[in-house]
């Protein structure tokens, strides 16, 4: 199996998925008030969630490509570590406030498999 291919695969269908959110938490932001609203009930303000939630997406996506341009291995070092920041506060979100089941529930698992998978491919490359 040749890792460097599986990551670049995994690197891409991460893009796919941050460019996905980033248009749903735009075109759709009542919905994501659900999985991205701090304390539930109480929003935060539409701009708010698009805004700051499109910064983590774009983020990740810029850390993509770079990865896919240059090969060098610190970007999938900050993509795992955002990966666990990210799963982090999911968690203790979930924990705190429970979970509504919406359409963006459907891709939270993506939050979690894509930073362990791209730390399996990362031990394999090294």
């Amino acid at each position: 199996m040749n890792h460097k291919k599986a990551t670049r695969f995994i690197i891409v269908l991460g893009i796919v998925c941050v460019i996905s959110l980033s248009l749903m938490t735009t075109l759709f932001s009542d919905l994501a008030y659900d999985l991205f609203d701090i304390y539930p009930g109480a929003q935060v303000g539409e701009m708010n969630i698009v805004f700051y939630s499109n910064v983590i997406y774009i983020f990740l996506g810029i850390l993509g490509f770079s990865y896919i341009a240059t090969d060098e291995i610190i970007y999938i070092d900050f993509i795992i570590l955002f990966g666990y920041a990210l799963m982090g506060a999911r968690l203790l979100s979930f924990a705190l406030h429970g979970m509504a089941i919406t359409p963006y529930v459907l891709l939270i698992p993506l939050e979690f498999i894509l930073p362990l998978s791209l730390l399996y491919l990362r031990k394999k490359i090294l």
